[in-house]
C-alpha cells in the first residue's frame, strides 16, 4: 500500500526559493539650494565723496569745501527710526546720476557700475537689479521725495557717521 501523491508525512517536498525582492535604496535628499547672491552693499563705489553733514531737523547742510546749502525740505527720522533725506541733496552730495519715472513712482540713482532703484511706498530696493529689503520706506512729502539715507548710502558703499548728541550725520569715505 503505497501513498499515491505523497500526501502526507515525509519530508520529500523541495520548495523553489522565491526570487529576492529588489528594493531601491532610500532616495537621497535633494541637495541645499545654493545661497542667495549677496549683495555687495559695503565696498567703495564713489571714488571719492566731499564729506557732508546733515542735521536733523535743520534746512542747512554742509557739504566741505563748498557754502552751505539751505535746503527747501529738513531729513527728519521716521517712524522705523531711519533718517529720511530728500533725494535732490543726496544726488548733489554723491554727484549721482539721477532718474524720476512719474508713472510708477521710482527713483534711480547710479554711479561707477552701481544702479539703485527706490520706489515710493515700496520696503524693497534693488541694486543692480538685486532686491534688497528695507525697515521703512520711502514717500513723498510736501511735493518733495525722501529716501531713507542708510539704505542708499550702503548701496553706494558709503559710510555714514551718527553723532547723537548733535543729532548730525557724516557722510565719509
Amino acid at each position: 500500500q503505497s501513498s499515491g501523491g505523497g500526501g502526507g508525512g515525509g519530508g520529500g517536498s523541495v520548495s523553489t526559493p522565491k526570487t529576492p525582492e529588489i528594493v531601491a535604496p532610500p532616495a537621497l535628499p535633494a541637495p541645499p539650494a545654493p545661497p542667495a547672491p549677496e549683495i555687495p552693499r559695503q565696498f567703495p563705489v564713489i571714488p571719492e565723496i566731499p564729506k557732508a553733514k546733515i542735521t536733523l531737523n535743520s534746512d542747512v547742510l554742509i557739504i566741505e569745501g563748498r557754502n552751505p546749502i539751505i535746503m527747501d525740505a529738513k531729513p527728519f527720522v521716521d517712524n522705523a527710526n531711519r533718517t529720511m533725506l530728500p533725494v535732490r541733496y543726496i544726488t548733489d552730495i554723491l554727484q549721482l546720476n539721477t532718474a524720476w519715472d512719474p508713472a510708477i513712482k521710482v527713483a534711480t540713482f547710479s554711479s561707477e557700475g552701481v544702479e539703485v532703484k527706490v520706489a515710493i511706498g515700496s520696503n524693497i530696493i534693488t541694486v543692480n537689479g538685486e532686491p534688497v529689503e528695507m525697515d521703512t520706506v520711502a514717500i513723498i512729502r510736501d511735493g518733495r521725495t525722501f529716501i531713507p539715507l542708510k539704505y542708499l548710502a550702503e548701496a553706494l558703499g558709503v559710510s555714514l557717521e551718527w553723532n547723537g548728541i548733535d543729532k548730525t550725520i557724516k557722510l565719509v569715505n
